[in-house]
This record gives structure tokens, C-alpha cells and sequence, in this order.
């Protein structure tokens, strides 16, 4: 069997690219792994940075409530258990 030019050329080309197939493979394998490993990283962060802005909204919230004097003394009342002068607080227990 006499194997002409044209067949060693198309042989040669198929072993390279099967060898270059065979190192670079893996590679592109753990670098799409990779990446998909951090995509999710991106949008977890993402989820946890919206969280933190969102709650940074509410202490704002709540910073402004605190030129309040109703609101001064809501939180006096519930948090500190302050009471005043004169006043007497009953407790119910049930």
C-alpha cells in the first residue's frame, strides 16, 4: 500500500492538531471552570452589595427619624427603659 503526499500531509495535520488538542483541552476545561466559578462569585457579590445599600438606606431612615422628638422618645421608652418624671410604667405579663 503506497501512501501518496496528499494522505501524509492530511496525517501530519491530524496528529498535530490531536496533540495539540490533547495539551490544550484540560486547559480550556479548567479555565471555563474557572470562570464559571467566578460569574457566581460576581453575582453573589453583587447580591451582598445591594443588601449593604439597602441598609444603608434604612440608617439614613432612621438618622433622619432621629431629629424627632417623638421618635427620640419612642426609643427612650422601648430600648433604654426610661421613663418620665413623676410617670409610671405597668407591665403586663401574660
Amino acid at each position: 500500500m503506497k501512501i501518496n503526499i496528499k494522505n501524509k500531509r492530511e496525517l501530519v495535520v491530524t496528529l498535530i492538531f490531536l496533540v495539540f488538542l490533547q495539551y490544550f483541552l484540560p486547559k480550556i476545561y479548567r479555565s471555563h471552570v474557572k470562570l464559571n466559578k467566578l460569574v457566581k462569585e460576581k453575582k453573589d457579590l453583587n447580591l451582598i452589595h445591594e443588601n449593604v445599600k439597602i441598609n444603608i438606606m434604612e440608617l439614613d431612615q432612621d438618622i433622619e427619624k432621629l431629629n424627632e422628638s417623638y421618635y427620640i422618645e419612642k426609643i427612650s421608652r422601648e430600648r433604654l427603659q426610661m421613663r418620665k418624671k413623676g410617670e409610671v410604667i405597668y407591665r403586663l405579663t401574660d
